[in-house]
């Protein structure tokens, strides 16, 4: 249900940024074939959500949903451990935390320049 959820919040964010064209990836099969089938049979606890998701979907011109391995979707999952530990979110756009940048810069993503020492 966590995945489903933080996919609702990636439609939701798109949808703030004024995105036309997305495209949504999840490690979550599960979550991923349910939001792509056409049929309403699934998992109870996943209905409501699921629904949301198709819902607020309409509003993009155009959106895809992939699966992806958890091991090519590291970034994903640091950011939700560090989330788990209540680090803040507001300023990772600018600046992520040390152990974020590692990885974006291993998975070849792309991330602000570091800080330079003394200058805010």
């Amino acid at each position: 249900m966590a995945e489903a959820n933080a996919l609702l919040l990636g439609v939701d964010t798109a949808l703030n940024l004024g995105l036309g064209k997305v495209c949504l990836r999840s490690d979550s099969l599960e979550v991923i074939n349910n939001i792509k089938a056409s049929s309403n049979y699934m998992a109870w606890r996943l209905f409501p959500i699921v629904e949301e998701i198709r819902k607020r979907s309409q509003n993009f011109g155009s959106i895809t949903w992939e699966w992806i391995p958890r091991e090519a979707n590291q970034a994903a999952y640091v950011v939700a451990s560090l989330a788990k530990s209540r680090l803040g979110l507001h300023r990772w756009a600018s600046m992520p935390p040390p152990s974020l940048a590692s990885v974006l810069r291993n998975d070849g993503l792309p991330r602000p320049p570091a800080p330079v020492m003394g200058v805010i």
